[in-house]
Protein backbone atom coordinates (compact mmCIF):
# COMPACT_ATOMS: atom_id res chain seq x y z
CA UNK A 1 0.00 0.00 0.00
CA UNK A 2 1.28 3.66 -0.80
CA UNK A 3 1.89 6.14 1.17
CA UNK A 4 0.28 9.96 1.04
CA UNK A 5 3.84 11.14 0.50
CA UNK A 6 4.10 8.38 -3.02
CA UNK A 7 0.68 8.76 -3.74
CA UNK A 8 1.05 12.49 -4.26
CA UNK A 9 4.31 11.69 -6.18
CA UNK A 10 2.84 9.08 -8.75
CA UNK A 11 0.05 11.99 -9.02
CA UNK A 12 2.66 15.22 -9.66
CA UNK A 13 4.68 12.69 -11.67
CA UNK A 14 1.57 13.15 -14.11
CA UNK A 15 1.60 16.93 -14.75
CA UNK A 16 4.34 19.28 -15.82
CA UNK A 17 7.87 19.62 -15.96
CA UNK A 18 8.59 21.32 -12.58
CA UNK A 19 11.11 21.51 -9.73
CA UNK A 20 10.42 22.25 -6.92
CA UNK A 21 12.16 21.91 -3.41
CA UNK A 22 9.90 20.84 -0.86
CA UNK A 23 10.27 23.39 2.61
CA UNK A 24 10.39 20.16 5.15
CA UNK A 25 11.45 17.03 3.21
CA UNK A 26 14.49 18.94 1.14
CA UNK A 27 13.58 16.58 -1.43
CA UNK A 28 12.76 17.52 -5.35
CA UNK A 29 9.85 16.61 -6.88
CA UNK A 30 10.26 16.57 -10.55
CA UNK A 31 7.31 16.22 -12.74
CA UNK A 32 7.07 15.89 -16.90
CA UNK A 33 4.15 16.71 -18.82
CA UNK A 34 5.77 20.29 -20.69
CA UNK A 35 7.41 19.36 -24.44
CA UNK A 36 11.04 20.28 -23.76
CA UNK A 37 12.68 23.26 -24.60
CA UNK A 38 14.78 22.96 -28.14
CA UNK A 39 17.67 25.27 -27.76
CA UNK A 40 18.21 26.01 -30.81
CA UNK A 41 14.80 26.98 -31.66
CA UNK A 42 12.77 28.25 -28.57
CA UNK A 43 15.42 30.45 -27.21
CA UNK A 44 14.96 34.00 -28.75
CA UNK A 45 16.48 37.72 -27.96
CA UNK A 46 13.30 40.36 -27.63
CA UNK A 47 14.06 42.50 -30.06
CA UNK A 48 13.13 39.02 -32.25
CA UNK A 49 9.95 38.29 -30.76
CA UNK A 50 8.87 42.07 -31.09
CA UNK A 51 9.68 41.52 -34.99
CA UNK A 52 7.66 38.44 -34.80
CA UNK A 53 5.38 37.75 -32.49
CA UNK A 54 2.22 36.48 -33.96
CA UNK A 55 5.07 33.65 -36.01
CA UNK A 56 6.21 33.07 -32.38
CA UNK A 57 2.46 32.68 -31.01
CA UNK A 58 1.63 30.48 -33.53
CA UNK A 59 4.50 28.31 -33.41
CA UNK A 60 4.07 28.29 -29.78
CA UNK A 61 0.42 26.48 -30.40
CA UNK A 62 1.70 24.17 -32.65
CA UNK A 63 4.81 23.24 -30.65
CA UNK A 64 3.59 23.78 -26.96
CA UNK A 65 6.79 23.97 -26.45
CA UNK A 66 7.86 27.12 -24.00
CA UNK A 67 10.21 30.27 -25.34
CA UNK A 68 12.53 32.23 -23.49
CA UNK A 69 12.65 35.56 -24.44
CA UNK A 70 16.24 36.98 -23.47
CA UNK A 71 17.04 40.36 -23.02
CA UNK A 72 20.93 41.48 -22.93
CA UNK A 73 21.79 38.01 -23.63
CA UNK A 74 19.70 36.63 -20.25
CA UNK A 75 16.89 35.43 -19.85
CA UNK A 76 13.70 37.87 -18.94
CA UNK A 77 10.36 36.21 -20.04
CA UNK A 78 9.15 32.86 -20.78
CA UNK A 79 6.28 32.56 -23.54
CA UNK A 80 3.66 29.63 -22.68
CA UNK A 81 0.50 28.45 -23.97
CA UNK A 82 -2.67 29.42 -21.42
CA UNK A 83 -3.27 26.10 -21.13
CA UNK A 84 0.71 25.16 -19.77
CA UNK A 85 0.10 28.48 -17.52
CA UNK A 86 -3.20 26.87 -16.25
CA UNK A 87 -2.20 23.75 -15.90
CA UNK A 88 1.74 25.08 -13.82
CA UNK A 89 -0.43 27.17 -11.58
CA UNK A 90 -2.83 24.18 -10.49
CA UNK A 91 0.08 22.08 -10.16
CA UNK A 92 1.68 24.69 -7.81
CA UNK A 93 -1.60 25.18 -5.80
CA UNK A 94 -1.70 21.34 -5.51
CA UNK A 95 2.07 21.23 -3.99
CA UNK A 96 1.28 24.03 -1.40
CA UNK A 97 -1.80 21.75 -0.41
CA UNK A 98 -0.08 18.82 0.36
CA UNK A 99 3.22 20.92 2.22
CA UNK A 100 0.51 22.34 4.17
CA UNK A 101 -0.86 18.82 4.50
CA UNK A 102 2.68 17.90 5.98
CA UNK A 103 2.97 20.67 8.30
CA UNK A 104 -0.18 20.03 9.56
CA UNK A 105 0.90 16.17 9.96
CA UNK A 106 4.44 17.45 11.75
CA UNK A 107 2.47 20.21 14.21
CA UNK A 108 -0.13 17.28 15.61
CA UNK A 109 -3.10 19.44 13.70
CA UNK A 110 -4.66 16.31 12.51
CA UNK A 111 -7.60 13.89 13.30
CA UNK A 112 -8.75 10.39 12.72
CA UNK A 113 -11.27 9.47 10.28
CA UNK A 114 -13.46 8.55 13.12
CA UNK A 115 -13.41 12.05 14.65
CA UNK A 116 -13.85 13.70 11.18
CA UNK A 117 -17.00 11.41 10.42
CA UNK A 118 -18.20 12.40 13.51
CA UNK A 119 -17.40 16.46 13.06
CA UNK A 120 -18.96 15.75 9.23
CA UNK A 121 -22.00 13.62 10.77
CA UNK A 122 -22.80 16.67 13.54
CA UNK A 123 -22.06 19.62 10.88
CA UNK A 124 -23.77 18.43 7.72
CA UNK A 125 -26.30 15.68 8.96
CA UNK A 126 -26.14 11.61 8.53
CA UNK A 127 -26.00 10.82 4.83
CA UNK A 128 -28.24 7.62 4.05
CA UNK A 129 -26.11 5.07 2.80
Amino acid sequence: MLSIREKCESIAQTSILVYIQTRHYGQTLKVRDMKDLQISEDILPVGEFKTHASRVIRRLQTTKRPFVITQNGKPAAVLLTPAEFDRLNEHARFLEAVDEGYSDSAAGRVIDDAALTSELDEALGLLEP
